[in-house]
């Protein structure tokens, strides 16, 4: 499963593994890659969390899904 977050610091929104997220779904852990196609495979391929190095943040969990796609309507 993949979740459709915003993070609450800086009002951005992320598809990510559900298995990121933690603290009863508030925070979610984000790996310390520098590129984003390495943090798009990672959640695509949806790795394991590091706890030990990777960093928590903040998070509301806008979305549930069962498929790493997002379909947006435009209006």
């Amino acid at each position: 499963m993949y979740a459709v977050v915003e993070f609450t610091d800086g009002n951005e929104v992320e598809l990510i593994p559900t298995n990121w997220l933690i603290k009863s779904n508030r925070q979610a852990l984000w790996p310390p890659f520098k590129s984003t196609v390495a943090i798009s495979k990672a959640a695509k391929s949806r790795i394991p969390p590091d706890v030990d190095v990777w960093e928590a943040f903040d998070i509301r969990v806008l979305y549930t899904c069962s498929k790493y796609t997002l379909h947006l309507k435009h209006q």
